[in-house]
């Protein structure tokens, strides 16, 4: 039953993550430089970091879930 927790929260993290890259190269195409674009930007590029650390297990969590 953890696993399939694991999994299921790395596929929700990585599709929010996708998501919010889509949502940030809209912002960039349409060439509308606002500070609301720059605060999408650094919050995928967060996201992605805590995306990567779930599922290569780095957080303390993760690794109990797999076990």
């Amino acid at each position: 039953m953890k696993k399939l927790l694991f999994f299921l929260c790395c596929c929700i993290c990585i599709c929010a993550f996708v998501y919010m890259c889509y949502k940030s190269w809209l912002g960039i195409e349409s060439k509308k430089y606002t500070l609301d674009l720059l605060v999408q930007i650094l919050s995928t590029l967060g996201w992605g970091y805590i995306t990567y650390g779930v599922v290569t297990r780095e957080f303390a969590w993760a690794e109990k879930l797999c076990k």
